[in-house]
């Protein structure tokens, strides 16, 4: 019988301190899908010379950190404040409501 294979490939020593390092790149690559995840140690560990792979691995940081604000900011825009976000809120719509004669 085979051991299962697993889905996760392993993370080159070089990466992993990088990412340590850069703590928004590393928040990136934990919650990136796992081809994401491929796709990065792809693009590094093709990589011919210690020069292009110390590059890449430059790059890729860059690339999960922007990737992160991207998803953060999507997040933020996307999300509808409620109430429950800010306590004093509820009375404050509902005063505007009364006064607009709009009920909600």
């Amino acid at each position: 019988m085979t051991s299962p294979k697993s889905t996760e490939q392993e993370i080159p020593d070089d990466l992993r301190e990088a990412l340590e390092a850069t703590p928004d790149a590393y928040a990136a690559f934990l919650v990136m899908p796992p081809s994401h995840r491929r796709e990065y140690l792809s693009f590094i560990d093709e990589a011919k010379s210690t020069t292009t792979r110390a590059r890449r691995i430059l790059r890729a940081m860059e690339m999960m950190s922007q990737w992160k604000a991207e998803r953060v900011g999507e997040r933020k825009q996307s999300r509808k404040v409620t109430s429950r976000d800010k306590p004093g809120l509820k009375g404050a719509v509902d005063t505007a409501r009364r006064k607009s004669g709009k009920r909600g």
